[in-house]
């Protein structure tokens, strides 16, 4: 399996055209991302990876979820998430700082992780900002999309105790880059209350400056 970007966005004027989008709202979604035989393949691997519960009831940090993380190794492995991560930290990472304009680099870790979203997930309002982070990365790998009613969407807040002003529902084969540079960027992900299947890999561009 090779990672590749969709034939939709392999010309010049698509990206200049998310770039745009980019600086207007400081978010853009890619839809679909990959080739569909390309997200099959990394469903059908992230279905059957290891998640491990992690749970944190504590007041000030509450959360319930299951979770995959792993290292990309750097050669010589046909291991469909270890060839994901190996795209986005090199023809990724170009095509990010291409269309947001910013000097990124990868992870230093080069980590990443898979949540599974499913009945009782949650994650209460965090900070996702700072710490050097420039752009976030959510890749939807949901078979299905679910209504808002049913939580498991990430939702972005005006302060820890605020209003929702944006909100990336689960989806099929779709790359979301989220704008992080400034402390207080808070989200959340309201419980789910249904039977549901999602799951998104998560990561992070960082400050090469």
């Amino acid at each position: 399996m090779q990672v590749q970007l969709a034939p939709c966005w392999a010309t010049d004027g698509s990206l200049d055209a998310l770039g745009a989008q980019w600086r207007q709202r400081r978010a853009v979604r890619l839809e679909p991302v990959f080739p569909e035989h390309v997200a099959v393949s990394l469903l059908q691997a992230l279905r059957t990876a290891d998640y491990l519960p992690m749970q944190q009831p504590m007041a000030n940090e509450s959360y319930q979820l299951w979770r995959y993380a792993w290292q990309p190794c750097q050669r010589g492995c046909d291991h469909a998430p270890c060839e994901l991560g190996r795209w986005l930290w090199t023809e990724g990472l170009a095509m990010v700082r291409r269309v947001s304009g910013l000097p990124l680099q990868p992870a230093a870790d080069l980590s990443l992780v898979a949540d599974q979203t499913r009945k009782g997930s949650y994650f209460d309002a965090y900070d996702d900002g700072g710490e050097g982070r420039s752009v976030a990365l959510l890749l939807h790998l949901s078979t299905a999309t679910w209504p808002a009613r049913y939580g498991g969407h990430v939702e972005a807040l005006t302060a820890r105790d605020g209003d929702v002003v944006a909100r990336w529902a689960p989806a099929w084969n779709a790359l979301d880059l989220v704008d992080v540079r400034e402390p207080g960027a808070w989200r959340q992900m309201p419980v789910v209350t249904e039977h549901v299947e999602g799951i998104t890999v998560a990561g992070w561009f960082y400050s090469a400056t």
